[in-house]
């Protein structure tokens, strides 16, 4: 995540999976690169997909002190380095990442740089503000969230089980002003997210159930896009963590999205009425907590 180089030739110290110039079209390993002679004493070691989370997470743990403990005996620049190849995405070992950063918050000689989700952060807020001016008649932001990839075969959110929950859960809301819903999921079929845009705008004989949508990974891939080209070494945020952790923080954000609607795994109702939901708020009544769940294992 960070933009750190080589002092003698200025490449980049983190890597990705790079498939041009492969002889074999496959993506190039980390074990890969720096394979001269002058590098058989650096330390290499993988951390691998496991699906089972907890083991995967005391994986990584493991590793990381090892790193430490072989980084802290480097005196010298000509010292052996490490190549450190992980195959799991971040998400899925976060919980032991987040584990040993604790660790190293206050150790002396340590300092952790929390850069990317303080940006995350403030691509978010600046998201918002975008949203709010691009739709100035909205009086409640709504955040749809449907979980769909392997997730359909615990939780149907075919076009058709889509209707119906939409249908059911904006039954009695046109008391409560305009309505903008913003659409967050990992399906990447652009015919399926339109559809479900004209379900909310269109509706059956013109009944629009919202005011306006709003493709809220388009818009967020937006800003972070437009963000990268105007800072140097803003190209380091070009990955999914930086998208991942502004979704992540807009649906925490009860403030200005205090309502949310979900469909996955762990959460798949038939209908979530939405106007019960604001007769509750009215009267006071504690509302449920609602737990988002995102493209990682639920």
């Amino acid at each position: 995540m960070q933009n750190i180089r080589f002092v003698d030739d200025g490449s980049p110290v983190v890597k990705g999976y790079d498939v041009h110039n492969h002889p074999d079209g496959k993506p190039y390993k980390l074990s890969e690169y720096l394979t001269g002679l002058e590098y058989d004493d650096w330390l290499r070691t993988s951390l691998n997909h496991n699906p089972n989370r907890t083991q995967l997470n005391n994986q990584f743990l493991r590793q990381a002190k090892r790193m430490e403990k072989f980084t802290s005996q480097q005196t010298q620049r000509t010292d052996p380095g490490f190549i450190w190849e992980i195959n799991p995405v971040f998400f899925n070992f976060q919980v032991g990442f987040d584990e040993w950063q604790q660790e190293h918050i206050e150790k002396p000689g340590c300092k952790i740089f929390q850069v990317d989700p303080d940006i995350s952060y403030r691509l978010k807020e600046k998201l918002m503000d975008e949203l709010k001016e691009q739709n100035p008649y909205t009086t409640h932001f709504l955040l749809l969230h449907i979980r769909r990839g392997d997730a359909t075969l615990i939780c149907d959110t075919s076009l058709e089980s889509m209707q119906a929950y939409l249908s059911c859960s904006f039954n009695q809301t046109k008391t409560y002003g305009n309505f903008t819903v913003l659409l967050s999921s990992d399906e990447r079929d652009v015919s399926y997210r339109n559809k479900i845009r004209s379900m909310l705008v269109e509706g059956d004989d013109g009944e629009k159930l919202a005011h306006s949508f709003v493709d809220l990974d388009a818009a967020a891939s937006k800003i972070v896009d437009d963000y990268t080209k105007s800072v140097v070494g803003g190209e380091r945020l070009l990955n999914n963590y930086v998208n991942y952790k502004m979704n992540m923080l807009m649906l925490y954000d009860d403030r200005q999205i205090p309502m949310k609607l979900q469909k996955n795994r762990s959460n798949c109702p038939k209908c979530f009425s939405i106007h019960q939901a604001f007769r509750r708020a009215q009267e006071g009544k504690k509302v449920a907590k609602w737990k988002p769940l995102w493209w990682g294992p639920e």
